[in-house]
């Protein structure tokens, strides 16, 4: 077992490579991308790890990370387009919708 003692190293390009394709039909790669660098920068994502590390303790952690970064993001924009649908609805008033689109979106 040549991977026991952590011999096989996965850099950067590889984890953000497995990442991205993991994440593909969710959202934009540039937004997957964003997240990344997010966790990176928080030192939450290393730019190495073992592969034997990564498969058995840091990629469901990470990938559960990223999925609650897309589905608040997700949330957030359902409650501001179902806000603005009721407003205009009821009001009829795009100066409004609008400057709460720029300040929470």
């Amino acid at each position: 077992m040549l991977d026991y003692y952590g011999s096989i190293m996965l850099n950067k390009k590889d984890i953000d490579k497995e990442l991205i394709n993991s994440f593909r039909k969710k959202c934009h790669e540039s937004y997957i991308k964003s997240i990344i660098n997010s966790l990176r920068y928080e030192e939450t994502l290393h730019d190495e790890y073992s592969v034997s590390g990564w498969n058995m303790f840091f990629r469901s952690n990470i990938h559960d990370i990223i999925n609650i970064h897309i589905n608040y993001r997700k949330q957030k924009r359902e409650k501001i387009l179902s806000f603005v649908r009721c407003y205009l609805n009821n009001y009829k008033d795009i100066d409004v919708c609008q400057m709460i689109c720029d300040t929470y979106l």
